[in-house]
């Protein structure tokens, strides 16, 4: 009960704090009466705009992206048994970005495709191939090593980062410049139909993954042993996959790349929380949630007035500690 309230506690004062600041601070005071003025229908000021139209889906996207980035990789992580593995190192991150990059050049000049539609169409399946080509080498139901995994991951990404520079050298500038800024991660075109999405997207992964942990739970014995108790494992490794998956190309195709949360954040609830198998993931997406949010506040004030892309804040704080994990994995 006081686990929960702390995490609430702490989970609301991150929200404030990046609600607050930013290029125009807004004091407690200020939000509350703005709030109350948005309630009762008042007249909308310039102020009232910035903060309702810009900076609060921003942060609520933030937040709900970091929880569904975090329990993305550390569902992956527990379905290979491999604690150095997230989306991004087994190319559905950059198979996301790269189907993204076609839709910014090519897509826009078909006008029977809705805009929304087609950009998360084009991220799903690139992801989707990226991993499904990764898999193909390694052989998905093997349980390949991590060097395996890892070299494969490399070589899927390189290949789609190639695509990537490809489509950027034939784009024209504005969408050369479009595809370089959103393939750094950035959350300033966050509007609250990406926030709807993300909430749905939460509380139906929640649920799913939660079910899905005591599967997995029942698979650290052996995919035949989990076999004989009555889980069709085969089956549930795709579906898994393909939620994962999912969940990425949506959250890339909103706001894109966002390296290293589904790594950083299931290693530091593996070493501070000691929780039931099961109940983990949970503390993965609380920690997930005011991860990202604090991030994208250090994105807004670091270099403040000018906004660093949160891939960037991101991988600062992830290369180290994929270092470090994978240090531990592959020469312990």
């Amino acid at each position: 009960m006081w686990r929960w309230i702390f995490w609430g506690l702490l989970a609301i004062v991150a929200l404030l704090f990046a609600l607050s600041f930013g290029a125009i601070h807004f004091s407690l005071e200020s939000i509350v009466n703005m709030t109350l003025d948005k309630i009762q229908g008042n007249e909308e000021y310039i102020e009232q705009r910035i903060f309702f139209n810009l900076r609060a889906p921003r942060v609520f996207a933030s937040f709900l992206t970091g929880g569904i980035l975090a329990c993305s990789g550390y569902l992956l992580q527990q379905l290979f048994r491999n604690p150095v593995i997230e989306p991004g190192m087994i190319g559905t991150s950059s198979g996301a970005a790269f189907g993204a990059s076609l839709y910014i050049v090519f897509g826009y000049s078909l006008p029977w495709i809705p805009t929304e539609f087609g950009f998360f169409f084009s991220a799903l399946v690139g992801g989707l191939l990226a991993t499904l080509v990764v898999f193909f080498i390694t052989g998905f139901r093997k349980h390949p090593s991590v060097l395996i995994l890892l070299v494969t991951g490399i070589a899927v990404n390189a290949l789609f980062t190639s695509g990537i520079a490809f489509v950027s050298y034939l784009a024209r500038d504005p969408q050369a410049r479009s595809i370089t800024f959103w393939g750094l991660g950035l959350f300033s075109n966050a509007h609250w139909y990406h926030v709807l999405v993300l909430c749905t997207l939460t509380i139906i992964m929640l649920v799913g993954f939660n079910q899905a942990m005591i599967k997995l739970k029942i698979l650290q014995i052996g995919d035949d042993n989990a076999q004989i108790l009555g889980i069709k494992v085969f089956r549930f490794q795709v579906i898994t996959i393909f939620s994962i998956v999912v969940l990425v190309a949506i959250c890339t195709a909103f706001f894109g790349v966002i390296s290293f949360v589904g790594l950083i954040i299931p290693h530091i609830v593996h070493l501070v929380f000691k929780t039931r198998y099961e109940k983990s993931v949970w503390n993965v997406w609380k920690l997930g949630c005011i991860f990202l949010v604090l991030a994208d506040l250090l994105s807004r004030q670091i270099m403040a007035p000018i906004e660093l892309p949160i891939g960037i804040v991101t991988s600062i704080v992830g290369v180290p500690m994929f270092i470090s994990a994978l240090k531990s994995k592959l020469w312990k």
